[in-house]
Order: C-alpha cells, then structure tokens, then sequence
C-alpha cells in the first residue's frame, strides 16, 4: 500500500488527532511510535518504504529502532519470513 493511499493517510490522521496532534512529531515516545506502528500494520501489510515515507523516519532508523525488535517480540510478521531481503517485503501487526 502507497503511504499516499487515502485510507491509509485518513487512518494515519485519525489515528494522531485521537491523540491531540495535527501531525507526527520530529521526536515521538517509543511507546506511541510503536502502538501507530501497530495500529497501522493492523489488518495490512506495508512496506518499510511505506512505513518510513508515513512516519516521517530514515528507513534504517526505523528498522533498527522498532521494526527488527518488534518482530523480535512477535508482535509484527514478515510477509516473507523465509526471504529477510525479499523486494516486496512488508510488515503486518500479528493478531
């Protein structure tokens, strides 16, 4: 999904005015960059790319910092969890 889709940026939008913001902050708490990283990648997958275009992050920042250990705690699954480097790689939150 493209981080200009509209359903995703009405979610992404929803998703900082339930929590008193217009938009992302340059600097956010790990804990609310990880639940909008969840809430996000509920019921969709999307791509790093996506991800960090979305969040405003570098990509490598944003895969250190929260994606790698997130799927370390299995609370985020790989689309192609046997190919680390696949081109289309994507995040989904686990339900």
């Amino acid at each position: 999904m493209a981080p200009n889709s509209p359903d995703l940026q009405e979610l992404f939008a929803s998703i900082l005015e339930s929590w008193g913001m217009e938009k992302i902050p340059g600097k956010l708490a790990s804990e609310k960059m990880r639940e909008l990283i969840l809430r996000l990648c509920q019921d969709r997958w999307l791509s790093l790319n996506t991800l960090s275009s979305l969040l405003e992050r570098d990509n490598k920042a944003l895969q250190d910092q929260y994606l790698t250990p997130m799927l370390a705690e299995e609370i985020l699954r790989l689309k192609f969890p046997d190919t680390k480097n696949h081109p289309a790689q994507a995040y989904m939150a686990k339900s």
